[in-house]
This record gives structure tokens, C-alpha cells and sequence, in this order.
């Protein structure tokens, strides 16, 4: 009879045991991989969203600014980049299904990118058509609402940026070092 009760006291501190805070099971590598990828992918479109005007247009967003592109703005998008690879190499890759595996694959190769365009920075082309800040206007602010007094003063803030996004594409064309 005291081996009966001892096993019943046993198995319920057992039971009580596995209740407790921290003692769920760990998840599964592809649960892991999948959770540590969307988190990393919600981040990175949150910041796309607050750097690049067309994401915002695109979601809907209002346009507060036209974020003329400078060398600082470059480099902190590099360093965001090199972030990035970091977090992607933390992550199993090969315990991703095949879908979140390319979801990976294609985070991983556009950070790499930004990494790498970085030092080629000052050899970007922004006078040519297809590359310009410049072509990329129309459909900004073709895009911008015009229904309420403040869509109307966000326009106006906007359209007061051009000539500084006008003087950094002039300074762009420039020699880095004859930039004071």
C-alpha cells in the first residue's frame, strides 16, 4: 500500500512538474528557424516602410517626407545590412521548408547586396533616366492624397524638399573629394 501511494505522489508531483512555467517543449528546429525568419522579415519590412517611398505608397502609407538619399543614409542602410547577415546566419537554414527557405535565400542576397553596393557608392549613375531620384517624382507625388488640408500641407513638405534632393544629386556627381 505504500508503494501505491508513493507511486500516485510520484506521478502527481510529475504532472505538477510539467504545468510549470518553462517546462514547454523546446520547438522543432523548423519552428525555431521559421519563428527566428518572420521575426527578422517583420523588422526589415518595418524599416523598409519608414526608408523607401515606394514600399509606403505601395501599403498605403502617407508620404511625410521624400528621404533624399545621402552617403550617411548609404551607410546606415549598410550597417542595418550587416545585421541582417548576421541574424540570417544564426538561423538553420536547411530547417526551413523549402518556401521560407527562398524567403531566406532572398533576404540573405539583398543584404549582401547593400553590403557590397556600399563601396561602390560613389560610382552610382543618378543622372540617367531609369536611375535618377528625379523619375521616381511623378509617381510620388501623383501617389499623395489630396482630399483633406492635411494631405494638402504633407504635399507642400514634400514639394519643399526637392531642391535639397536636387543639391544632393548634385553633390553625387561630384568627386567625394571635392565635397566640402
Amino acid at each position: 500500500m505504500k508503494t501505491r501511494g508513493s507511486t500516485l505522489a510520484l506521478l502527481l508531483l510529475l504532472a505538477l512538474a510539467a504545468c510549470q512555467p518553462g517546462s514547454a517543449p523546446e520547438p522543432s528546429p523548423e519552428a525555431a528557424a521559421v519563428a527566428d525568419l518572420d521575426t527578422l522579415l517583420d523588422e526589415v519590412w518595418e524599416r523598409r516602410l519608414e526608408r523607401d517611398l515606394s514600399a509606403r505608397l505601395l501599403a498605403g502609407l502617407p508620404i511625410e517626407t521624400s528621404r533624399a538619399r545621402r552617403n550617411e543614409a548609404a551607410e546606415e542602410d549598410a550597417e542595418f545590412a550587416r545585421g541582417v547577415l548576421d541574424r540570417l546566419a544564426a538561423i538553420d537554414a536547411e530547417a526551413l521548408p523549402h518556401a521560407r527557405w527562398l524567403d531566406w535565400a532572398v533576404l540573405q542576397r539583398d543584404a549582401e547586396m547593400t553590403v557590397e553596393g556600399m563601396q561602390y557608392y560613389w560610382f552610382t549613375n543618378v543622372l540617367t533616366p531609369y536611375s535618377s531620384p528625379l523619375a521616381s517624382l511623378p509617381r510620388l507625388f501623383g501617389g499623395m492624397p489630396m482630399a483633406t488640408a492635411e494631405d494638402v500641407d504633407r504635399y507642400l513638405g514634400v514639394l519643399a524638399e526637392v531642391p535639397e534632393m536636387v543639391r544632393q544629386i548634385e553633390e553625387h556627381t561630384r568627386s567625394p573629394d571635392e565635397i566640402e
